[in-house]
C-alpha cells in the first residue's frame, strides 16, 4: 500500500444523516477535528491545525446572501408570472363577468391594480436589481473571501515546507511556526477583505489577468518549485510521507468528497444536478400538458364542444406556459449546466492528483508536481464559479 494512502479514500464525509455532509473539514475548525489531527499526523499537525476562526463568519455571510439573492429571485418570477396571468385573466373573464353583472366593476379595478403592482414589483426586483444584484454582489465578495482563505491555508502548507520540517522536533521552533503563520494570516485577511471589491473585478475582467495571482504569496510559489529537493533532503522517511500523506488525504481526497457530494443527488438549494433534474422535469410535465390542451382546444372546435372552447381553457393553457417560462427564469438565476461542468471539470483535476500520488513507483516530483496543478486547478475551478455565478439573473 503506497504510504500516502493511509486512510483510504481520505477520510470519508461524516454524514449526520441522509444527504448531509460534513463541510470544511480541510480546515480543522472543531476541536474534535484538530484532536483526530494530532493522533493521525503526530509530527506536522500544527501546521494545519490552527482554525481560522475569520472562516466561520464570512462562510456563514456568504450562505446567508446567497438564500437571500435567491428568495429576491424568486419573488421576482412569482410576481412576474402572477402579472401576467392576471393581464390574461382581466379581459377574458373578469371583464366579461362585470359586463354581464356578475362581478362589481370594483373587481375588474381591483385586479388591475395589483396585476399592475405584481408587475411592477417584478421588475424592479429582476430587472432593475432591486434586491438581488447588490446580495449577488455580497455573496460573491464573502464566497471569494472565503475560498482565498482555504487556499491560503493550503497554500501556505505547500510553501513553507523547509520552516515545517525545522519545527517538526522543536516546540519552541513550532510556536513560532504557529505565530507567524497567525500573524500572515491576519495580514492577509484585512488586506484581501479591505479591496475584496478590487479583487473581484479582477477575475470578471475588469481589471488585472483574473489568473495572474493564483498563488497569494509568490514566495509560496518559489518555495513549492523546489518542494521537491526540500522533501528529499529531509532525515528519514517519517516527516515526508506524513507530510505527503496529509496532503493527499486532507487536501486531495477532501476536496474530491466534496465534488462528488455536490454532483450526486441532494438539496434543492445546493444540488446543481437535483436543480437540473427538478426543473426539466416539471417543464416536460407542463409542456405535455399544454400539448394536451391544445389538442382539447382543436376537438372542441371540430367537434364543437363548447365547454373545450371556453375562455377559461385559453388563460389556463396561457397560464401554463407562462409556468414554463418562469421555470426557465428560474435555471437562469441558479445556471445548473455551468456548474455541473465546473465541477465535473474540477474532479478531474483532483483525480489526476490522486492518481499521480497513488500511482506504482510515484516519486517525490510527481507528488510536488500533483501539488501544484492543484492548487492551480483549485483557483481556476473558484474563478469559473465566480464567472458563472456572476451571470445568474431572475428577469423574465
Amino acid at each position: 500500500m503506497s504510504p500516502c494512502r493511509g486512510r483510504d479514500e481520505g477520510r470519508k464525509a461524516m454524514p449526520k444523516g441522509p444527504n448531509e455532509f460534513e463541510y470544511n473539514r480541510d480546515l480543522f475548525l472543531t476541536s474534535a477535528q484538530r484532536e483526530a489531527l494530532k493522533k493521525e499526523y503526530p509530527l506536522i499537525w500544527f501546521a494545519l491545525g490552527q482554525p481560522n476562526s475569520a472562516f466561520s463568519d464570512v462562510d456563514d455571510a456568504a450562505k446567508r446572501e446567497k438564500r437571500n439573492f435567491r428568495y429576491f429571485g424568486y419573488a421576482a418570477v412569482g410576481l412576474g408570472t402572477l402579472a401576467l396571468i392576471l393581464a390574461s385573466v382581466e379581459p377574458t373573464l373578469i371583464a366579461p363577468a362585470v359586463e354581464a353583472e356578475r362581478l362589481p366593476e370594483i373587481a375588474a379595478t381591483g385586479l388591475a391594480i395589483f396585476a399592475a403592482l405584481a408587475g411592477l414589483g417584478g421588475v424592479f426586483i429582476g430587472w432593475a436589481g432591486m434586491g438581488t444584484a447588490e446580495r449577488k454582489r455580497r455573496w460573491l465578495h464573502n464566497r471569494l473571501l472565503a475560498e482565498r482563505m482555504r487556499q491560503w491555508q493550503w497554500q501556505h502548507f505547500v510553501g513553507t515546507f523547509e520552516s515545517l520540517a525545522a519545527a517538526t522536533h522543536d516546540e519552541d521552533a513550532q510556536k513560532a511556526y504557529v505565530t507567524r503563520r497567525a500573524a500572515d494570516f491576519r495580514a492577509f485577511h484585512s488586506g484581501y477583505a479591505a479591496q475584496i471589491g478590487a479583487r473581484l473585478n479582477q477575475i470578471l475582467g475588469q481589471g488585472e489577468t483574473a489568473m495572474g495571482r493564483i498563488w497569494i504569496e509568490p514566495t509560496w510559489l518559489a518555495n513549492a518549485k523546489r518542494a521537491q529537493a526540500v522533501l528529499e533532503a529531509l532525515p528519514g522517511d517519517a516527516l515526508r510521507e506524513e507530510i505527503l500523506r496529509a496532503y493527499r488525504n486532507e487536501r486531495i481526497t477532501g476536496q474530491i468528497d466534496y465534488v462528488v457530494y455536490q454532483l450526486g443527488p441532494g438539496k434543492f438549494s445546493t444540488h446543481p444536478v437535483t436543480q437540473l433534474k427538478l426543473l426539466h422535469g416539471l417543464g416536460r410535465i407542463i409542456v405535455v400538458a399544454i400539448i394536451a390542451l391544445h389538442v382539447a382546444v382543436i376537438m372542441g372546435v371540430l367537434l364543437h364542444i363548447e365547454e373545450l372552447k371556453s375562455p377559461g381553457l385559453y388563460v389556463f393553457t396561457l397560464s401554463l406556459a407562462l409556468c414554463a417560462l418562469a421555470l426557465r427564469v428560474i435555471e437562469d438565476g441558479f445556471r445548473p449546466v455551468e456548474q455541473i461542468a465546473r465541477l465535473k471539470s474540477y474532479l478531474g483535476v483532483l483525480e489526476s492528483a490522486r492518481e499521480k500520488f497513488d500511482a506504482p513507483g510515484a516519486t517525490v516530483a510527481d507528488k510536488v508536481a500533483a501539488m501544484q496543478a492543484l492548487e492551480e486547478g483549485a483557483a481556476q475551478e473558484m474563478v469559473e464559479f465566480v464567472e458563472a455565478t456572476d451571470k445568474a439573473r431572475f428577469v423574465m
